[in-house]
């Protein structure tokens, strides 16, 4: 199940209104714009009204939106909605589920526990191989529980002792994290929507072409549909743009150019021979002709 069109406006006050125009979503979605166009912004509307449908809160906004899901039928979003995950890249990033009705937010070494009892060692392997192919060498992953808390640690290449997941790089961590989460739901078979702002944030440009990559090649094979934002230069390169979104500030509007709306726009620039970043850093989708 995936999210197809969005439609959205707020206000939190008098004067202080803003909208999105009418966005179509893919399998995979690069949300790109300066800073200050609404790309957190819009992500976290998408994940507002996910709680919203889902009955996990009621926003004191004045809001309106319109959606449509891959499936027919209000039972259909209410299934999207408790679905859609949210993950800020750049901050902590929690795994949100639903229990017996009444929403809960996981963390990592909580997830890996769950996912090594639920799919056995296989679980494991395929997470490390995956951190593998970003280029951070792990030997061993493990999840211990203790006193009812979950730890991870981290066996990495040529170390002989485990580390803590809180002795790693940050940019270690966050990689670590996303895996996780995409692995458990992947191997659940759960087709969710992903919501992850500032995507690759604080890696390396090896490290974020990498990850880049890898969740392509997810994309591409999972039920999951990702929407990410980020204006890493290493992923825009990366990312083919037939599935890239660029937003452009409007005052209180922001407004929307993609394939879907702008073909000749962007089958126009692949004549270029420019990089896919110069798209961007020349607001081509905003001023070409």
């Amino acid at each position: 199940m995936k999210l197809e069109r969005f439609k959205y406006w707020e206000r939190e006050a008098s004067g202080e209104e803003w909208e999105v125009e009418p966005l179509t979503f893919g399998r995979f979605n690069l949300v790109v714009g300066r800073n200050a166009t609404g790309k957190t912004r819009l992500l976290k509307a998408i994940a507002r009204v996910a709680a919203e449908i889902s009955g996990e809160s009621r926003t004191t906004r004045n809001m309106r939106f319109e959606l449509e899901v891959d499936s027919r039928g209000e039972d259909a979003k209410a299934e999207w909605a408790r679905q859609t995950q949210y993950w800020p890249f750049s901050a902590e990033m929690n795994f949100r589920s639903f229990k017996r009705e009444a929403v809960s937010y996981e963390n990592v070494a909580d997830v890996f526990l769950r996912g090594t009892k639920s799919f056995g060692p296989g679980f494991e392997e395929e997470v490390r191989a995956r951190l593998n192919e970003v280029g951070y060498e792990a030997e061993e992953l493990s999840a211990l529980e203790q006193s009812g808390a979950a730890r991870i640690e981290v066996r990495q290449a040529g170390r002989g002792a485990m580390t803590p997941l809180r002795k790693l790089s940050q940019a270690q961590q966050r990689t670590l994290t996303l895996l996780t989460y995409v692995t458990l739901l992947e191997r659940s078979k759960i087709p969710a929507t992903l919501l992850v702002d500032d995507f690759a944030e604080g890696l390396d440009f090896e490290s974020a072409g990498r990850l880049t990559t890898a969740v392509l090649k997810i994309a591409e094979a999972a039920p999951l549909q990702f929407i990410i934002a980020t204006n890493d230069r290493y992923v825009m390169n990366l990312v083919p743009l037939e599935f890239w979104t660029v937003l452009v500030d409007d005052t209180t509007r922001t407004r929307v150019f993609n394939y879907a709306n702008s073909k000749q726009k962007f089958d126009d620039f692949k004549f270029t021979g420019l990089s896919n970043f110069d798209f961007f850093s020349m607001d081509f989708a905003r001023h070409s002709a």
